[in-house]
């Protein structure tokens, strides 16, 4: 490979030298900005998206709370009806004894007038 030879004219006075830092620094200065422009953005959105995570578990333990309402109602309506089940049960049997006493009388009144 052939070696490209530039020729320099002058040596940079310390005056180029410092406006050239200069303007390098403030480049780098305007990419910093905007990197913190694009972080503050960044930010934002993710301020937001928790904010709307936030109020999504709000809204999801208010509908599980009102789930819980109703089973605790449902759970007490099964135990009335397993009581009146158990109420009415016993009522039965006190009603078969009753009728088969009844019937039992009833052949012997038959049995006794024949």
């Amino acid at each position: 490979m052939k070696k490209v030879v530039t020729k320099r004219t002058k040596e940079p006075t310390l005056g180029e030298f410092f406006t050239f830092v200069k303007k390098g620094f403030a480049g780098m200065e305007k990419r910093f900005d905007l990197v913190d422009e694009r972080a503050a953005l960044l930010d934002k959105k993710i301020d937001h998206r928790f904010a709307l995570s936030n109020e999504r578990m709000n809204s999801i333990d208010a509908r599980l709370g009102d789930i819980q309402r109703q089973v605790n109602k449902t759970q007490v309506m099964v135990a009335d009806v397993q009581d009146d089940l158990t109420t009415l049960g016993a009522a039965l049997d006190q009603d078969s004894e009753r009728v088969v006493d009844h019937e039992v009388r009833i052949k012997k009144l038959e049995a006794a007038q024949a």
